[in-house]
């Protein structure tokens, strides 16, 4: 079906909020329509948008035809940003599958959890981390194909790649039963037939999954119609400040909700420029990318943001064509922002979202003045509600749950649809469990984060889960987990733990037993062994005055108050 379009001086921008495309007809016609643009740049190679459609046909053509896969069946990726993952991403899609993002820095029982759950029949995956995904298969003869970062290189460049890149790594782990290597799918899948489209609009393209307070992450679900209403809305929202086709550095990882539409999607339905960092803590190498690149766009949370003004040399730079920054993920530090502005001389543009939400909610605009600390306007077609403890409406800068409403709201929860219910009104509002106001302009402000969750370096951490694997433990009593404030993550873990009594152990015992069953930033940063826990009068454990204790007797700012 062929789109309309609103054209202007910044640009052509799809302006119906409601189309028939799916995230494979969108790919498919910029793929035609800037064939000799660059689509993505990732450790000095080039990848045209003639060049990706090709190598999109042939995962596509392997995964039908040598995988014998159906439409609907779940395929996992398991990878950074490298040249690979937009290319198997559209694949999968294009092939009628469904998209399971996997975590790379998970450990086995993590990703053997996802891979169970979704019922993925296949995974894509760096084989850098080849070797904790064996440990996680759920079967002996899972269909694996290992990617490895010289896959688009010569010869002479491919080995350098992996020890200047992934120092800590081991490579080269091939103990699978049914694996093949990317290269080979390539060439077994050259000269064949192209795959045509076979998704409509209300098909499922992603389950994506996100931390749970119930100690097991979520699968959200989001069809092809919930990703193209929000690349719509994006786009109309950055319409203004569009001059096509732009150039984003993507160093925030393309398997989290928020990098995967602001700078994959949102970016690749008009011929832009994506130069992909596959490991943004080797700074060296970041910042030279941004620097040898002539980068407009530039999406980041707040840690990265420090991380990078931390480097002398990227204060010592000067980023002329740089005129869109926006931040997600995590609250935006006012210091943070304020220097990043000294620097380049440009203010951070705060946005909210949620996974739930394909993820965009609100934005704010790219010219501003000054720090904002809200998080912006709400997206077109997206309605937001503020309610208190009993449902109902309040007013202008008075604080309550925000609720959300939207064509970018998901389908529900995988195989849970009573989960689905309670976060879904009948209405069709989804509660975020977020606390938060409207102002009198419309611009949202998020005042407390769900009353649980903790964010370190921009991922989002539940305690329960954590907590699942200490109470596992036959010498710990009770445990509770909280997040306290941390100028170089945002927020630390530690956990609060009553003891059985006679027992012995330390917190080396304590991090050596969770080593293995969580990735690294999960894992808590302190220990507190406590004679008992604070609770309600019905038993429940009282979280914010474990952390209102620990902020006061550390003398840190405790942030969040309500419980």
């Amino acid at each position: 079906m062929k789109k309309d379009y609103q054209a202007n001086n910044k640009g052509v921008v799809p302006y119906k909020i409601y189309q028939s495309e799916t995230v494979v007809d969108a790919i498919a016609h910029s793929c035609k329509r800037f064939a000799k643009n660059t689509a993505f740049s990732c450790l000095g190679v080039d990848l045209s948008y003639r060049a990706l459609d090709e190598k999109i046909q042939q995962v596509a053509y392997y995964l039908q035809h040598h995988l014998n896969l159906k439409k609907g069946d779940r395929v996992a990726i398991m990878m950074p940003n490298t040249m690979h993952y937009p290319i198997v991403l559209y694949g999968i899609l294009r092939a009628g599958l469904v998209v399971v993002n996997v975590n790379p820095l998970f450990k086995a029982p993590e990703i053997h959890y996802q891979l169970k759950s979704s019922g993925a029949k296949a995974i894509f995956v760096l084989d850098l981390f080849a070797k904790t995904l064996k440990e996680a298969l759920p079967k002996s003869d899972f269909p694996v194909v290992l990617c490895q970062l010289g896959d688009f290189h010569p010869l002479h460049k491919k080995i350098p790649l992996h020890t200047a890149l992934f120092l800590k790594n081991k490579r080269g782990y091939y103990g699978f039963n049914n694996k093949v290597l990317f290269k080979t799918l390539l060439q077994k899948s050259q000269k064949k037939r192209k795959i045509p489209p076979v998704v409509q609009k209300q098909d499922l393209a992603f389950i994506q999954y996100t931390g749970g307070t119930t100690g097991r992450p979520k699968g959200v679900m989001l069809s092809h119609g919930n990703i193209m209403a929000n690349v719509v809305q994006t786009a109309k929202w950055n319409g203004p400040y569009w001059k096509l086709p732009e150039c984003m550095l993507t160093a925030l990882p393309l398997y989290h909700i928020f990098a995967l539409m602001a700078n994959l999607f949102a970016y690749s339905i008009n011929g832009s420029h994506n130069v992909l960092i596959p490991n943004p803590r080797n700074t060296k190498h970041f910042i030279k990318q941004f620097q040898r690149y002539p980068v407009t766009c530039f999406t980041g949370v707040n840690t990265l943001f420090n991380l990078m003004l931390n480097e002398r040399k990227f204060c010592l730079g000067t980023y002329p064509h740089l005129r869109i920054v926006l931040s997600g993920g995590m609250m935006l530090d006012k210091k943070v922002a304020q220097k990043w502005h000294q620097v380049t001389g440009l203010h951070i543009s705060q946005a909210y979202g949620l996974s739930e939400t394909s993820p965009a909610v609100t934005m704010n605009h790219f010219e501003l003045d000054k720090f904002e600390t809200s998080v912006g306007y709400p997206l077109v077609d997206t309605h937001i509600e503020i309610r208190n403890d009993q449902g109902a409406l309040v007013g202008p800068d008075e604080k309550g749950l925000i609720y959300v409403k939207g064509p970018q709201l998901m389908q529900g929860y995988w195989q849970d649809p009573l989960l689905t219910q309670t976060v879904i009104d009948a209405q069709g509002f989804f509660c975020t469990g977020d606390i938060g106001f409207l102002d009198t302009k419309g611009r949202l402000t998020i005042t407390a984060r769900k009353k649980d969750m903790i964010i370190v370096s921009g991922f989002n951490v539940y305690p329960r889960e954590i907590e699942n694997h200490l109470n596992e433990r036959e010498d710990i009593q009770e445990v509770a987990v909280v997040g306290l404030p941390d100028s170089k993550s945002s927020e630390r873990v530690c956990a609060c733990i009553v003891l059985k009594e006679g027992a012995n152990v330390s917190e080396a015992m304590l991090h050596a037993y969770l080593q293995p069953r969580l990735a690294q930033y999960k894992i808590p940063k302190q220990y507190y062994f406590c004679d008992t826990l604070p609770k309600s009068h019905v038993g429940k454990i009282l979280k914010t005055a474990i952390v209102q204790s620990l902020c006061e007797e550390q003398g840190a700012k405790h942030v969040c108050t309500e419980e």
